[in-house]
């Protein structure tokens, strides 16, 4: 705490956020493991629970959304997926960006540099959507006119 009090500088606060942020990260990754334990062990069962979401609702006023988080977070940064330690490759991100990562398909997420800001990745994510929409094959196929046949009747 005293070292925190220390600070005299923005390099010095950005280096201390950042080492916090961290944590923070590393506290997803370790609070979607132990719900996710309480989830496959039943442990909720033992106080009479109806499941891992009423659990952690009644006793940390965890949403339902967020312990849902906290476990895809666990599913995909910790080590071999379930795990209470996060990978090493996604050390330094932050909650907030992994967080945010979590709709990128894998091979984006694997790219995204560290120094990312969180804005970044949502304009990836944007364009990720925008590109899905346009073409994606439903989408074409209901945008054509009831008259045109031709297409819908050809094995393309």
């Amino acid at each position: 705490m005293e070292e925190l009090q220390t600070i005299s500088t923005l390099q010095g606060v950005e280096i201390a956020l950042r080492k916090e942020l961290e944590h923070i990260a590393e506290g997803y990754i370790k609070d979607g493991y132990l719900l996710k334990k309480t989830r496959d062990a039943e442990f909720y069962k033992e106080k009479g629970y109806a499941d891992v979401f009423e659990f952690a609702k009644e006793t940390f006023n965890i949403s339902r959304t967020w312990a849902i988080r906290f476990m895809q977070i666990n599913d995909t940064y910790s080590i071999d997926g379930n795990s209470p330690e996060i990978q090493e490759k996604y050390r330094g991100y932050g909650s907030s960006k992994l967080s945010e990562m979590l709709a990128l398909p894998e091979e984006v997420r694997e790219v995204v540099p560290r120094d990312a800001t969180v804005r970044e990745i949502r304009e990836v994510k944007e364009v990720i959507r925008e590109t899905e929409t346009r073409y994606s094959p439903g989408v074409r196929q209901s945008a054509m006119a009831p008259e045109d046949t031709t297409a819908r009747g050809r094995d393309l």
